[in-house]
């Protein structure tokens, strides 16, 4: 490793994050972890991409005076599809990963073990490395079964690659010092593979409150849904928003897998880029109700049990209304509505604007007080801290007087 990406303070413990995620990307989970992991340690994260097309540049690139971030390179180029599909060469690749990331933690030179949070549900070989001192395996999401998305999707392959990919989680989860997970179901789906399963529910990262909202001129409802705008939004519900004469939709967000010519000509529809932190704290505090209108027979959505986009909404101090996905967290009136069909959620959402007040903005504020990401890093330190006993390598005292960290927020 070149020198200059050392870290400040070589002396604090290393640990290692795996994640299928370019630390440029839109802050999601696996930044959010990280940087909670960046107030007691210096940090290594592992961008793990077996795809060839998508790994366009290799090697390390500093962050912060304790993050560097570093692309492994398996030095070996396979077909994805032979990859995806066949163990053994699943296994020879995963298995040159290892090796790369191993040279890697090598080239930091930590003062001792290092601790390991892998956040890829198929990358059970860097499980099996004794030298981490703690492995912890971090699900946020229903991999196994997110494979059929084509138009006209093959059942006989989606039931082969299903299985085998849940063979390859069940594996991390069996590798893994305690596994962590952000929904109910998939805690319960891990644990009897690893009876040390937490719930690890995601939060929000704001600290500042929102600006004073803005009133529309027209005086129609503004409507929003802030993340990923792609195919697991439900088309007829936002269509029934912009058939609305006194209603606007706003998509806030990148654009993925979404045709949004087909909202171009409406008058009544907004799409805003990308924002981040106090920017888009105060974009979304500009709206009436915030929405969720996923999908609940798309499996990533079925599981959910609450969303960074969730707490977000509620640090923004604004009603939600999302469709009836059966595991999601229940609160209190005033908080989250529900519907179940396209009137029905034009219906919930004038019922959520028209019923907003003081008492109601109140409670949202004292639930997002109690759901920011310090306090999950809290939890995952403590949590750390029971498992390793005397061997436990963190001091609070480590953490920094003040964060130099400009968070963003999840997708």
């Amino acid at each position: 490793m070149d020198a200059m990406l050392g870290f400040d303070d070589p002396s604090l413990p290393l640990a290692v994050v795996a994640a299928a995620t370019r630390w440029e990307e839109p802050p999601r989970i696996r930044h959010q972890v990280t940087r909670q992991l960046m107030r007691w340690c210096n940090v290594l994260f592992v961008e793990f991409f077996p795809d060839p097309r998508h790994r366009d540049r290799f090697g390390f690139r500093r962050h912060d005076p304790r993050m560097i971030a570093d692309m492994a390179d398996p030095h070996v180029s396979w077909p994805i599809r032979l990859y995806a599909n066949d163990p053994v060469s699943h296994g020879v690749v995963n298995r040159r990963f290892v090796a790369d990331i191993m040279a890697a933690v090598a080239a930091v030179r930590p003062p001792g073990p290092p601790l390991l949070f892998n956040f890829v549900y198929d990358f059970h070989e860097i499980m099996r490395r004794t030298e981490f001192a703690y492995k912890a395996y971090i699900c946020y999401d229903e991999f196994p079964k997110m494979q059929r998305r084509a138009s006209r999707p093959n059942r006989l392959k989606w039931l082969y690659q299903s299985r085998l990919f849940q063979r390859y989680e069940n594996q991390v989860a069996r590798g893994a010092d305690r596994c962590f997970a952000s929904h109910q179901p998939l805690v319960d789906k891990l644990r009897p593979f690893n009876h040390r399963t937490d719930l690890l529910l995601h939060a929000h990262e704001f600290e500042a409150p929102p600006a004073q909202s803005h009133l529309d001129a027209h005086g129609r409802t503004r409507v929003a849904y802030m993340g990923h705008i792609t195919y697991n939004l439900m088309l007829p519900w936002l269509d029934a928003v912009l058939a609305q004469p006194d209603m606007e939709l706003y998509l806030i967000g990148p654009v993925l897998r979404f045709d949004l010519e087909r909202y171009a000509a409406h008058l009544g529809f907004t799409h805003v880029p990308p924002l981040t932190g106090q920017p888009l704290l105060d974009k979304m505090a500009e709206m009436d109700v915030l929405v969720m209108p996923y999908d609940p027979a798309i499996p990533e959505c079925h599981v959910q049990t609450a969303s960074n986009k969730f707490f977000q909404y509620v640090a923004a101090g604004r009603p939600v209304v999302i469709s009836d996905m059966p595991h999601y967290i229940a609160m209190p009136a005033g908080v989250i509505y529900r519907a179940r069909t396209a009137e029905e959620f034009v219906e919930t959402i004038r019922r959520a604007h028209a019923e907003d007040c003081d008492e109601f903005r109140r409670l949202r504020a004292r639930i997002a007080a109690e759901n920011t990401w310090d306090k999950r890093g809290d939890q995952l330190f403590d949590t750390i801290r029971r498992d390793m006993g005397e061997r436990f390598p963190l001091t609070r005292e480590s953490e920094r007087e003040t964060t130099n960290h400009a968070n963003g927020s999840e997708r």
